[in-house]
């Protein structure tokens, strides 16, 4: 009898352990893991920025506090990118950060993939802009195709 106890004292050991094991590692996978961006320099990219104005190539554009709204985008270190028209969100997705290395100028480009709402119904959304830091406080994202617009942000402390 004393053998039968300390084998089921053994088996409820040895099951809590593997319990215990196997919920650290569910754990330890379902935790969100860090972006990784191409320079340690981009990392002034988190945050939450301030739309200034918006201006496309043919003159087309917007300047939100003409308007009386504010339109700000935050990029967390997760890859996640949000925008908003004051408090109301538009835009919620994902982003990546790569070097382009064919040019002489160091570039980086950002991509976003994203949900975007308007009238009531959603919408996908990609997009590839050029980064370009004025400092730590000024962010100007360029796009490099025909119609698209360029953005200057500035950072919200």
């Amino acid at each position: 009898m004393l053998t039968s106890l300390n084998n089921q004292t053994y088996l409820m050991k040895y099951f809590c352990s593997i319990s215990l094991v196997l919920i650290t590692l569910f754990i330890a996978s379902s935790c969100k893991k860090e972006i990784q961006l191409p320079d340690t320099s981009l990392k002034k990219l988190y945050g939450k920025w301030n739309l200034v104005r918006s201006v496309g190539k043919h003159g087309e554009g917007e300047v939100p506090s003409s308007g009386g709204y504010q339109i700000w985008i935050r990029f967390d270190n997760f890859g996640i990118y949000e925008k908003y028209r004051d408090s109301t969100q538009l835009v919620n997705g994902m982003y990546r950060v790569s070097q382009e290395s064919d040019t002489l100028i160091e570039n980086f480009m950002l991509t976003t993939s994203a949900k975007y709402r308007y009238n009531g119904k959603e919408y996908d959304l990609e997009d590839s802009l050029r980064i370009q830091f004025n400092g730590d406080d000024t962010l100007a994202l360029f796009c490099d195709c025909e119609n698209g617009l360029d953005y200057l942000y500035t950072r919200i402390k």
